[in-house]
């Protein structure tokens, strides 16, 4: 499919000059009518670069938003021949402005009668605005027909498409107009395509910008299709997961937001047991980006769903799961209080409990920080502490984690090898958590 800028749609209503008798006959036999034959209008083109590049602002679930609004548009305007007559530079998308309608500003009450173009004769105040685009219309009239390209098919935003390709796999581009179904894998491809990806990360050495790269592809096959199913929600898990692996909480945040709206769709009470690892993962990001009012509506969404639950009935994997959902949600009140000493308890069942990505959530972006202010307030209660004890109070997995912490934070010279100088090393303790010298995580995930 031919990207925006190599649409032809012409003026519409304009008077075209007079054309020579060769012209007229070739133009009677081979023209598709008006809207195919010159370039689209810069304002339009401007319209459609500004748009997106607000969109890369937006989470993956505002971004679909994005692209059924500006491509209903477009659409519209297509169908309804208003290409060249709608003033694109007032044009404004509800994603972006609530109080904006999902139409084209000409057919807005307040400016259409001054955007009539049905006699052909351009009123006062619209001169200024269009005559730059009548120029490129005369030129693409009087221009060589070799370089003219074919018309784009009008393809209906609101309909799911059925794609046909049967590649398994795709590099990831951003849609610039609607897809293709030529360029698009169906289900039964996709589902091909993700054992491929998931076994190639596995078991081979492809690095994870290409993984990333093609399960976003996945991601945005399913998404044009309209596909929300389980095998939809696998996809987000799967990412989700090897998103955590590579530290990407960008991504990660991406899947998430995709995940909550894929689990709120479902009515099978048997998915609601599927959803505790990633509503454990959910805290835990809360966690990491100071987000205390998503953990507690998780935190009364599972008092409501789950106070019934008969766990003895649950798989295993699911009892696993749920014990550390409700562990990590009682994180947010330990680390409130500052017992540090009930949060490292807790964290060494995750080191037994078989959830991965759980302790790398925590390991990654949680324990270092957890660290340091325990060791601050240890340090205004003791002088001295043995370094065995502080090893195993703040759940240091060896000795040489241990020193490669103390050497990333400059507090090496505090160690005497058997004990921990928390009296002199309390002012640089200190001035550590002032500074905030350790990982930080916006809300949407970019460290």
């Amino acid at each position: 499919m031919r990207p925006y800028n190599e649409v032809n749609p012409t003026g519409l209503g304009q008077k075209e000059p007079k054309k020579r008798k060769t012209e007229v006959q070739n133009g009677n036999k081979n023209s598709s009518g008006p809207q195919n034959e010159a370039n689209w209008p810069q304002s339009l083109l401007d319209f459609v670069n500004k748009s997106f590049q607000q969109a890369e602002l937006l989470d993956a679930a505002q971004r679909t938003i994005f692209n059924d609004q500006i491509q209903q548009l477009i659409y519209v305007a297509a169908k309804e021949k208003k290409i060249w007559s709608n003033p694109w530079h007032l044009q404004r998308l509800p994603i972006f402005d609530a109080s904006a309608p999902l139409q084209l500003v000409q057919d807005a009450p307040e400016i259409a009668p001054s955007q009539s173009f049905g006699t052909g004769l351009l009123p006062k105040k619209s001169k200024k605005f269009d005559s730059n685009e009548r120029k490129n219309q005369r030129s693409a009239r009087f221009g060589s027909p070799d370089i003219a390209t074919k018309p784009q098919p009008i393809v209906d935003p609101r309909k799911p498409i059925r794609g046909t390709l049967e590649a398994l796999e795709k590099r990831y581009l951003r849609l610039t107009s609607a897809p293709d179904p030529s360029t698009v894998r169906p289900q039964s491809v996709l589902e091909l395509s993700l054992k491929f990806v998931v076994d190639n990360y596995r078991n081979s050495n492809k690095q994870y910008n290409y993984i990333n790269d093609q399960l976003k592809a996945i991601r945005q096959d399913l998404t044009v299709q309209h596909i929300k199913n389980t095998f939809a929600i696998k996809v987000y898990e799967v990412h989700g997961r090897i998103a955590i692996e590579n530290s990407d909480l960008g991504e990660f945040n991406q899947c998430l937001s995709q995940l909550r709206n894929l689990y709120n769709s479902s009515k099978e009470e048997e998915l609601y047991m599927q959803t505790y690892e990633f509503q454990c993962y959910s805290v835990l990001y809360f966690l990491i980006t100071g987000n205390n009012a998503g953990i507690n509506s998780i935190h009364i969404e599972l008092l409501a769903r789950d106070a019934a639950t008969d766990v003895n009935r649950l798989a295993k994997k699911y009892q696993r799961h749920r014990e550390c959902l409700y562990k990590v949600i009682g994180f947010q009140q330990l680390l409130i209080e500052g017992n540090y000493h009930k949060f490292f308890q807790e964290f060494r069942y995750f080191l037994t409990a078989n959830i991965p990505c759980a302790v790398l959530l925590i390991q990654n972006f949680i324990l270092t920080k957890e660290r340091l202010i325990a060791m601050n307030t240890m340090s205004k209660a003791y002088k001295k502490l043995p370094r065995e004890y502080i090893l195993l109070e703040l759940a240091f997995e060896d000795v040489a984690q241990y020193t490669e912490f103390c050497k990333n934070f400059e507090l090496e010279q505090f160690d005497t090898g058997t004990e921990f100088d928390l009296g002199s090393a309390r002012a640089k303790l200190q001035a550590i958590i002032d500074q905030g010298r350790f990982k930080k995580v916006d809300i949407k995930g970019q460290v």
